[in-house]
């Protein structure tokens, strides 16, 4: 039944997203030719419109991110906790099921979203660059940046960021999910919660930081070795995840308890 579920989400949010996806590669597309076209003539008509086509693609690379995020969040409201629950919560499906539709659906989105926003950077600087000279320098900010850092580290950074991700949607379903358990100002409860969820989440991260810090002694001993810092980078990484896999259970133990048990959809 999961399939199914999957499936029909799939078509519900394509409808959305992939003409989301066509406009970021037409803002790209018509970002690059103004760009062209203002270099190579000088023309004040078309340096307004270059100014123009930036601030489109700007607002188009930020409006992807954020319509992807609110339309995986408003599934999960419409679909569980109007008069569309009635009809969710009697399908032979269990509440685990009905989560996870949701969060699949909602990562697989915001993965292409990423692709999507990177193709468009792509698509809208192809040919305006000597990548000839600009990727070297490229290598070599990272080589610098990253030089002391293990191997692992880009790869735990992000493994760390899609578990925070995952963290971010299920803190969403718990506060929505906690806000309607209540009889009245459901919506604005859900707000609240989620405020305060997240105003939690950043207050256990920063301890946290700072109980890393603290006990690092390696790190701020002043005689900061590469092992040292190496370590640190990877210990922290591994810390991170897993205090995003923690955080990420118990919004999802919440989510489901409520769902199943204190759900109020009158």
């Amino acid at each position: 039944m999961l399939s199914k579920l999957l499936k029909h989400e799939y078509r519900a949010t394509a409808r959305i997203m992939l003409p989301i996806y066509v406009l970021v590669a037409g803002a790209a597309l018509l970002f690059n030719v103004f760009m062209r076209l203002a270099d190579k003539y000088e023309n004040v008509a078309l340096e307004l419109f270059r100014v123009t086509s930036v601030s489109i693609f700007v607002i188009t690379l930020i409006g992807a991110s954020v319509v992807t995020v609110g339309l995986m969040v408003f599934r999960f409201y419409k679909n569980y906790m109007t008069d569309e629950g009635y009809l969710m919560f009697t399908l032979p499906v269990s509440v685990p099921q009905l989560i996870w539709s949701k969060l699949i659906v909602a990562l697989t989105w915001t993965v292409l979203t990423v692709l999507a926003v990177a193709l468009g950077v792509f698509l809208g600087c192809l040919g305006l660059f000597d990548w000839n000279e600009v990727l070297p320098e490229i290598a070599n900010g990272f080589s610098m940046l990253l030089g002391e850092l293990p191997a692992s580290y880009l790869p735990l950074t992000g493994v760390n960021m899609f578990v925070g991700v995952v963290t971010n949607f299920l803190l969403f379903y718990a506060a929505i999910s906690l806000g309607h358990s209540f009889a009245n100002k459901k919506i604005l409860l859900s707000v609240v919660f989620y405020f305060a969820f997240n105003a939690g989440v950043r207050t256990i991260s920063s301890i946290f930081s700072i109980f890393i810090a603290v006990f690092s002694e390696d790190l701020f001993s002043g005689d900061l070795m590469e092992s040292s810092l190496s370590s640190f980078a990877t210990v922290s990484s591994l810390l991170g995840i897993g205090l995003n896999l923690i955080l990420a259970v118990v919004f999802y133990i919440v989510t489901r308890l409520l769902l199943k048990k204190r759900l109020n959809l009158q």
